[in-house]
């Protein structure tokens, strides 16, 4: 095991960029709220840009638009990353799952015809056509 003191510098940005995902993730579900008015009010508003657009798949990229809101996702990650322990031998742990972290998104074409997205980035956040996987 290693804590975040012990991972590599690039092990330690893939941490921090790993927990701000999973942060996007549930702030796209709609699972994260956040006691900040500030933040939450930039976020919905962010959110209500997608859906006005009719676009929710997008909802991220909104969000990561305001500097206010990352720089606060990136402070709060980073505390995640932080209290975290990092297992190093053991399959499907935390070291390899950072380890698959990208730096930068790709574009990916869906496989599905009816799909209104494409190309899009893909991520675990939200899925153009709203199939589970392409």
């Amino acid at each position: 095991m290693k804590t975040y003191k012990e991972l590599s510098e690039e092990q330690r940005t893939k941490a921090r960029l790993y927990f701000r995902s999973m942060m996007l993730r549930a702030i796209c579900e709609g699972t994260a709220f956040f006691e900040d008015e500030k933040l939450q009010t930039r976020i919905d508003r962010a959110v209500a840009k997608a859906e006005s657009l009719q676009t929710p798949w997008f909802a991220h990229e909104y969000v990561l638009e305001d500097k206010y809101i990352v720089q606060r996702l990136d402070a709060m990650a980073t505390l995640e990353a932080e209290e975290s322990i990092y297992l190093e031998d053991e399959p499907a742990v935390d070291l390899d799952v950072i380890e698959a972290v990208d730096d930068e998104p790709k574009l990916y074409k869906c496989a599905y015809n009816d799909c209104p997205g494409l190309p899009y980035k893909a991520s675990n956040l939200a899925h153009p056509c709203g199939k589970k996987t392409c």
